[in-house]
């Protein structure tokens, strides 16, 4: 019901919409994604936040005339695959 009268009319990067279907809509929110890579966004809210530790500051969405929403990113490549290469090669 939260966003019943929004109308679809936007596009978001992979791990954004993630985000927003998790509903990490306010700052400290997060969402962890574990598949082929490993992927951590945390809500930042109004501000951007730069990082001194190699996160990525990215927009998180956006609705309507509302200000931008952003967040800190953080990506592990392969880490899915390394598991599961472990559980077929290894019998880990």
């Amino acid at each position: 019901n939260l966003l019943r009268e929004t109308p679809i009319a936007g596009i978001l990067g992979d791990q954004q919409a993630a985000t927003f279907g998790q509903t990490a809509f306010t700052p400290g929110g997060a969402k962890n994604t574990y598949g082929t890579g490993n992927f951590l966004i945390v809500n930042t809210g109004e501000d951007l936040v730069f990082s001194d530790n190699g996160l990525l500051t990215t927009m998180a969405y956006r609705l309507g005339d509302d200000k931008p929403v952003y967040a800190l990113e953080g990506a592990i490549a392969v880490t899915g695959s390394l598991v599961q290469w472990l559980r077929d090669n290894l019998g880990l």
